[in-house]
């Protein structure tokens, strides 16, 4: 899906909290109060626990009571009392959060370095041969075995500046895979998805102002479903080990979900506006929102078909202007709820279509959600800056 390897966690700027529930609904666990919070005071864009479920890593400044301010690029604090524990600059970021995942660097011969995150070993380089008027970004597949390499121009200005492309290749012995070179745009981000065989590839972006997924063929330039995406998509989710992408376009009214491996649209369903998507953690589902409806459609991925059908209080009149928004929790059988203009929270149990609970919330705006990996500990981030921790028995 299309959610950072590093970071299962929710960003929004809505007066809203969001408390979630991990685990069967058979299970007698509960929420207990707030149990510490810390002012984090800065720009905060990192919000994320690390693998051990014993430190959350949060960037920007940290003021300690009675000290000087502490700026650095990912403080971490333990997650039992909140105190602070060191700062790490941001190259450290996958070491940290992703310790199995591999790291892609280039130095200013060309040559291409892979090593393991957690460990900073190198396993194997490679020359690259890039021209010097590029720079490069790196993505990888879900499984590791493709690197992405998209080179950019390095002065916009440039009078013949070079094409974007993009070249891939074989992670074990730094064989090539396939070279494209990229339609003009005003911008092009890393691949957010690259098919298992490296014959497919699709990029969010490549438009200034629009909000779209552009999906090519390695091996002869085609570009799949390019005319569905000539206008602004106001949701998009990826289900990255699938090749899967659901969208939703407000212009149609309808949410779609395409096969990115072929380009074909395997369902769509009629919206009525505010709509929002997204995939469960194993792809097998779909939470279909829609605020002028007041409902959720937790869908099948395969068929569309319905198999629960949420009932929301939305506020009528203001409805135009609320989006639901929606998280699955990490074991995928609470589904998560936020509603802008009544400061509530859902918790709905996937398997039945049963609502769990609704939590009024009367505090700041939260602006950011976490959850342990090992699901006992929430993390949240209020716009005023106050990271807290609830403990989930």
């Amino acid at each position: 899906m299309r959610r950072s390897r590093i970071a299962y966690s929710l960003i929004i700027s809505l007066p809203a909290v969001l408390f979630v529930v991990i685990g069967a609904t058979q299970e007698r666990r509960t929420w207990l109060p707030r149990t510490t919070s810390v002012s984090v005071p800065g720009n905060v864009s990192l919000f994320q626990f690390t693998p051990d479920s014993q430190k959350i890593g949060v960037d920007g400044c940290y003021t300690p009571p009675f000290e000087e301010t502490i700026c650095s690029d990912i403080t971490l604090f333990d997650t039992q009392n909140l105190n602070r524990q060191r700062s790490e600059s941001t190259d450290k970021r996958q070491s940290l959060f992703e310790p199995h995942s591999l790291i892609a660097t280039q130095n200013s011969a060309g040559t291409i370095m892979l090593q393991r995150a957690g460990t900073g070993k190198l396993l194997r380089s490679w020359r690259s041969f890039k021209p010097q008027s590029q720079s490069s970004e790196f993505t990888f597949s879900a499984d590791w075995q493709i690197l992405a390499e998209l080179r950019k121009n390095k002065d916009p200005l440039d009078k013949k500046p070079l094409p974007t492309s993009l070249v891939l290749w074989n992670t074990n012995d730094g064989t090539p895979r396939g070279k494209l070179i990229l339609p003009e745009a005003d911008y092009w981000n890393s691949p957010s998805w690259i098919a298992a065989n490296g014959k497919m590839v699709a990029f969010e972006g490549g438009t200034s102002g629009h909000s779209e997924v552009r999906c090519f063929d390695m091996a002869t330039g085609q570009e799949w479903i390019q005319d569905r995406y000539n206008g602004i998509t106001d949701s998009i989710d990826i289900e990255t080990k699938r090749g899967l992408l659901a969208c939703i376009h407000e212009a149609q009214s309808s949410a779609v979900l395409y096969d990115m491996n072929t380009g074909k649209g395997l369902w769509h369903k009629k919206t009525t506006g505010n709509a929002s998507i997204t995939f469960n953690p194993d792809g097998t589902m779909l939470a279909l929102s829609d605020s002028k409806a007041g409902k959720i459609w937790l869908l099948a991925t395969k068929t569309g078909a319905i198999q629960h059908t949420l009932a929301m209080e939305i506020n009528q009149e203001k409805s135009n202007q609320t989006r639901i928004r929606t998280m699955f929790s990490p074991d995928g059988k609470t589904l998560v709820v936020i509603s802008a203009d009544d400061k509530k929270i859902s918790l709905w149990d996937t398997a039945i279509g049963k609502l769990l609970r609704r939590l009024p919330y009367n505090g700041s705006a939260i602006w950011g959600i976490n959850v342990s990996p090992d699901g006992t500990t929430l993390a949240t981030l209020s716009d005023n800056l106050i990271l807290s921790l609830w403990r989930l028995k």
